[in-house]
């Protein structure tokens, strides 16, 4: 069996989307997992994917400017595809640094090993809480199958970065902070009701050291709004994993 340059053109030009795509997978993306285990995934689902969908670019060898200017395209449309599956769990980080920094969990700032970025315990839970889900559900299998529904809804090379493309990415940005708000409000509104009742007792009462009370409080306040919180985020999780491959094929579709 012999792999002209034209066939091994194809599959680069495909294995770059895949692994851009990948990326922006916590589990795959993580800094934490070694590169060649990330490389040899996107290379397995490349070669799993290619043979069943339709490639627009075919035929002749491309010359090295024109097949590096199709790179780019694949490289983006992979970065965009993965930006979807990124926002979903920036939403929850959003709401989780909202509520770890009024509750004063920001204090302890460490490193996560996932993410690479730092942050407090309480988004490394919610960060671990939310990629179990992920797995449990299959969502790493719907995202396969999106990949493969991408090539055949964009192939290489036919992309375009147009207006509705810009649209949706300033809403699914705008939706993110929104979930994030969303997800965080019930127990942001009760600490914003403990500093207000903390700041009448300061003012009735003088002699009381309030920083040194409310701050204890806010902490078992934000732990116990915690505990509560993980069981309701199990069918909203669910809900936004599954609604994550049809935004992907949305955004890189809608030209």
């Amino acid at each position: 069996m012999t792999i002209s340059v034209a066939q091994f053109q194809l599959f680069v030009l495909s294995a770059t989307r895949t692994l851009a795509i990948l990326s922006g997978v916590p589990v795959l993306g993580s800094a934490a997992v070694p590169v060649r285990i990330r490389l040899a995934a996107g290379l397995l689902i490349t070669l799993v994917i290619v043979p069943l969908v339709p490639l627009a670019v075919a035929g002749e060898p491309k010359p090295v400017g024109g097949f590096l200017v199709l790179a780019a395209m694949e490289l983006l449309t992979g970065l965009l595809a993965g930006f979807v599956v990124r926002t979903t769990f920036a939403a929850l980080a959003i709401g989780a640094n909202l509520i770890g920094t009024l509750a004063g969990f920001s204090a302890a700032q460490f490193v996560n090993p996932l993410t690479n970025m730092q942050g407090s315990p309480l988004d490394q839970l919610v960060l671990l809480f939310s990629t179990t889900v992920f797995l449990v559900i299959n969502g790493h299998h719907q995202l396969i199958v999106a990949i493969a529904r991408l090539f055949e809804l964009v192939p290489l090379g036919t992309f375009i970065m147009g207006p509705a493309v810009k649209e949706g990415l300033v809403r699914l940005t705008l939706g993110m902070w929104l979930s994030g708000v969303q997800i965080a409000l019930p127990i942001v509104a009760t600490i914003l009701a403990v500093d207000v009742a903390m700041g009448l007792l300061a003012k009735t009462a003088p002699q009381i050291q309030v920083f040194f009370l409310s701050l204890p409080l806010k902490i078992a306040i934000g732990l116990l709004g915690v505990t509560a919180l993980l069981p309701l985020l199990l069918p909203v999780l669910h809900n936004m994993f599954n609604d994550t491959a049809r935004h992907m094929l949305e955004l890189v579709h809608a030209q």
